[in-house]
């Protein structure tokens, strides 16, 4: 899969899945390996829960 390809289709997802308001921080990095030849994305993450 191009990499143009793979940025349209994250964007497409993203926004369906999340609106278009308030959209959280993201940062898309190119490189030329991941931690597996078989892995096409990896993902880190960082979650805050606000306490009720």
């Amino acid at each position: 899969m191009q990499k143009r390809t793979i940025i349209k289709t994250f964007r497409t997802l993203r926004k369906q899945l999340l609106g278009d308001k308030d959209m959280p921080a993201s940062t898309l990095v190119g490189v030329e390996a991941l931690g597996m030849p078989e892995w096409k994305v990896e993902i880190d993450a960082i979650a805050v829960v606000q306490k009720k």
